[in-house]
Parts: structure tokens; C-alpha cells; sequence
């Protein structure tokens, strides 16, 4: 009685054994067979390295089955191979989130684009008025000009939840403004990326401390289309247009004007960059109409707006863009890190600068600086300090990029890949495809190359520094004269890079 009792347990062992064995083998097989999928269309890696681990699971995964299902095999050792196979298993598990991070990465930020619009309804900023509601009798007042469209896209929209507005219609953008604050309308209706362009106007300087925001209208449009790109990533040349915005929203979709305006020209055949600045005060022939303006205005147009006044200036076809938050730097150097920035002078970060970086270390020396998130946006929006304010801005720009493109091509960076990814798909949106990425970093992990980064910035012609700017609707606001010799001058150096005939610029 006693050996049945003994039999039928060894036999419950052997059965529970057999299971163990066979669910060991199944979900190593099935996560092998996935990770092999998800590496063979991530375009990460080179085919011969994904084939190669290809190869290795299916090694491991006869070799696991032959070790749990083939005959005379202890009961033992087929447990410690089930363990084993275990780990492995949540190693390639791992791998399989890690992938899957990455390229939902990449398709976010090379998504199809919409551009974001806010129309804004100010008030004075002492006024009672705390929303849309309590503005329903109020006299307001609109332009005609600027972005009349959205304008009266809004004020239907607000009429609709309202009743019907009273309403006073102004020239221009400047006019509503000091209607507003003369007390001859009560609110206004405002595409508020216009709202700091009227900054910029004589008398507006301090326009939005004495308004408030009541309520806004949010519009999402398809963004315009830029030309096609017939360009292979890995061994034509080509310009990136990197774009930064100091918007008074974090959403990186939004229109607003670009206050980095940088061209980056890349040579992946002599693995050389040159990054031109142009500053975001130069006064520029708008590419949609001709019109006199700043470049930082064109944002406000959209991006594509930005590249083809660029193009028009330097005699380019810009193949991509980049654009990215001012918030986002700071979220992408911390998550590398931080980044050892060259400074060509000692100084002290200005308050304004440091106005939206939170607590920094406000002392920057000359040379080697090592800087957080904080302290590199305060650095990249520091202009008031030097006696040639965005000139010298834009060439601080093109430091951290230095310091920050250095960073991210070395090996150290994947440590901290998730952090970064985050990062960057929050805050940057591109017309780079999913591909030309996947390309870019494939070739980056098989030789981890180092690139040489060179710059240059155009620089402040003379004459008036006081012009009429068609986005303020002809009212005179500072702007810095083209100098035609630099413009001339970037002409070259661009022509050189694309063609692999420069030499050692800095």
C-alpha cells in the first residue's frame, strides 16, 4: 500500500515536472520568437548582427528543447534548465520593451504633423473677468490683420457659448493692443503668438503683465507639406533647419516664432557638421510675400515658413527640420547627464534668463562648463548680458548643440537611452521619416564614429536698427540689419561642407 502511496506521488512529481518543462519551453520559444520579429522591422541594427541573434535564439531554443523533452533526462536537471530558460526569458522580455520603446519613440516624433493654433480673450489683468462667460457684455475689440481666419473662427466659436459679442474691429495687431489698454475695448481677441511679437513694439514692452488670459480656442491644422525628399541619410549631403521655441506653451506643435533658427549641414560621407546660426532679430524678406520682417516672425507662419525665408537668404533647399521646446532642452540634458559646455567668457546669467530654468548655478567661466538642464537653457536664452546680445545667443545655441551631439554619439548615452527617449518624443517633432532615423542610429551603434563640429554666425550689418515689421502691421520695432559679407561668407562655407571640400572651420 505504501509503494502505490510512493508511486502515485513520484508520478504527480514527474507530471508536474513535465508541465514545468514543456511551459519553460513554449514561453522561452515564444518570446524568442517575438524579439526576432520586433529586431528584424525596428531597422535598429544591421541585418547581419540581427540575423547573428537570430541564429543564437534558435541555437538556444533547440538546444532548451532538446534538454527538457529528450529522453533520459533527469527530472533535476530539467528543472535547473527551466530555471535558466526562465531568466532568459525575462532577458528577452526586456529587450522586447527596450525595442519597443525605442521605435514607439521614433514613429512619435516622425508622425504625420498637425500645427496647433491659440486664439486668445484678454482682459486687462486687474479686471474681475475670470472666464469666457463673464466677458459676454464686454466691447471687444479684434484686428483685421493679423491671422483674420483664426480670428473669426474664434469669435463664431465664443458667440456660440456666449450670445452674441459686441465687437470693434482695428487695423492691426498694435492697434488692439492699446485699444485694450486705453479703455477703448474691454477684451480682445488675439492669436496669442502674436501676443509676444506686440512685445516688441514701442510702448508694448510690457504688454503681458497688463493683460490677463481669460479663455482660449484651441485649432489643430494639417501643417504644410515641404517639397519632397529624395536624400539617403547615410551618404548624401543635406540641411536640417533646427528650430527652437520660447512659446508660451510646452506643446512643441504650436505655431510660434522661432527663436533659434539654425542650419545644421551635414556631410555623412566626411562625417563633418556645420552649424549656421542666424540670428532671430535679422530683418529678412518673408518668403510668402516679400515683406520686411524679423526671421523669428516667420514661425508664426509655420515652420515651413521659417526654411523657405532661410533658403531665400542663403541659397539652400533645406532638406529637414527639427523643431524643439525650450522647456525640452532641459528634460534632454538631464537625461544625458549634462553636457560640458565652451564658453568664451566669464559671466553671470541674468535674471531674465533664468526666468523659466528654476534654480541655477548663475556663474558660467570661460572655457569648460559642466551644466544640467537648468543651467544649459539659461545659458541658450542669455542675450542681455553681451554687448551683442542674439549674436552671441545663437552662438551659445550652437555650443550646447556641440556639447550635446558629442554626448549622445557616445556609447555611454544608451545607458540612459529610456530617459532620453522620453525626453526627445515629448518635446521635438521632425519630417525625418521613421526609416531615416532608424538608419541614422543603425550606423551610429555599428561604428560609433566621432563627427567634427564646426559653426558660424552670421553677424549685424549697419544702419537703422528701427523698422516697420509686417507682422506688427507696418509698426517699427528693433531689428538687426543683414551684413551681407557674413551672409556671403555662410554661403561658402555651406557650398564646402555639402560639396566635402571644407577644411577645419571653427
Amino acid at each position: 500500500m505504501e509503494e502505490l502511496k510512493m508511486n502515485g506521488k513520484r508520478k504527480q512529481t514527474m507530471g508536474g515536472q513535465r508541465i514545468f518543462c514543456l511551459a519553460c519551453v513554449v514561453l522561452m520559444a515564444a518570446a524568442s520568437i517575438v524579439l526576432a520579429i520586433m529586431l528584424l522591422t525596428s531597422g535598429l541594427l544591421g541585418k547581419g548582427i540581427v540575423w547573428a541573434i537570430v541564429g543564437g535564439l534558435v541555437l538556444l531554443n533547440g538546444l532548451h528543447g532538446w534538454l527538457q523533452l529528450g529522453k533520459g533526462k533527469t527530472g533535476t536537471g530539467r528543472t535547473v534548465c527551466g530555471v535558466i530558460a526562465l531568466i532568459l526569458t525575462a532577458a528577452m522580455v526586456v529587450g522586447i520593451v527596450a525595442v519597443g520603446k525605442v521605435t514607439g519613440a521614433f514613429h512619435h516624433i516622425s508622425k504625420e504633423r498637425k500645427e496647433g493654433i491659440y486664439v486668445g480673450v484678454y482682459v486687462l489683468a486687474d479686471d474681475p473677468a475670470k472666464e469666457l462667460k463673464d466677458v459676454s457684455g464686454y466691447l471687444l475689440g479684434i484686428a483685421s490683420q493679423p491671422d483674420r481666419e483664426n480670428t473669426l473662427r474664434a469669435l463664431k466659436d465664443m458667440e456660440d457659448a456666449v450670445g452674441v459679442v459686441e465687437e470693434k474691429e482695428l487695423a492691426t495687431s498694435v492697434d488692439l493692443a492699446s485699444a485694450l489698454l486705453s479703455g477703448d475695448v474691454k477684451a480682445m481677441l488675439l492669436n496669442e503668438a502674436y501676443l509676444d511679437t506686440l512685445e516688441e513694439a514701442d510702448g508694448l514692452s510690457d504688454i503681458s503683465q497688463k493683460v490677463k488670459l481669460v479663455h482660449e480656442f484651441y485649432y489643430a491644422e494639417e501643417a504644410g507639406k515641404l517639397e519632397p525628399v529624395d536624400t539617403d541619410v547615410l551618404t548624401d549631403s543635406y540641411i536640417i533647419f533646427l528650430s527652437g521655441s520660447d512659446a508660451r506653451s510646452t506643446d512643441v506643435s504650436v505655431r510660434a516664432r522661432s527663436d533659434t533658427n539654425i542650419l545644421a549641414v551635414v556631410n555623412p560621407t566626411t562625417h563633418r557638421i556645420l552649424l549656421v546660426n542666424t540670428p532671430r532679430d535679422y530683418y529678412v524678406p518673408l518668403a510668402r510675400n516679400g515683406q520686411m520682417d524679423k526671421l523669428t516672425h516667420a514661425g508664426i507662419y509655420g515652420i515651413e515658413e521659417s526654411i523657405a525665408t532661410l533658403e531665400n537668404l542663403y541659397g539652400v533647399n533645406v532638406s529637414y527640420f527639427a523643431r524643439i521646446n525650450f522647456y525640452g532642452l532641459k528634460d534632454i540634458v538631464d537625461a544625458v547627464g549634462g553636457i560640458d559646455v565652451v564658453s568664451p567668457k566669464t559671466f553671470t546669467l541674468s535674471t531674465n534668463a533664468c526666468s523659466k530654468s528654476g534654480n541655477v548655478d548663475r556663474e558660467v567661466v570661460e572655457g569648460i562648463n559642466h551644466m544640467d538642464g537648468a543651467k544649459a537653457l539659461a545659458f541658450a536664452r542669455e542675450r542681455y548680458g553681451f554687448a551683442d546680445g542674439d549674436n552671441q545667443r545663437g552662438k551659445n545655441q550652437m555650443a550646447i548643440l556641440q556639447a550635446l551631439t558629442a554626448k549622445l554619439t557616445k556609447a555611454s548615452s544608451l545607458v540612459n537611452y529610456q530617459s532620453i527617449l522620453s525626453a526627445v518624443s515629448n518635446n521635438m517633432t521632425t519630417n525625418l521619416t521613421y526609416d531615416d532615423i532608424t538608419a541614422l542610429v543603425r550606423t551610429q551603434l555599428t561604428n560609433m564614429s566621432e563627427w567634427q563640429i564646426d559653426t558660424y554666425a552670421v553677424t549685424q550689418g549697419s544702419g537703422s536698427t528701427s523698422q516697420p515689421c509686417y507682422s506688427l502691421g507696418g509698426a517699427e520695432a528693433w531689428v538687426m540689419p543683414q551684413n551681407t559679407e557674413s551672409v556671403q561668407t555662410a554661403r561658402s562655407m555651406i557650398q564646402e561642407v555639402l560639396s566635402g571640400t571644407a577644411d577645419s572651420q571653427s
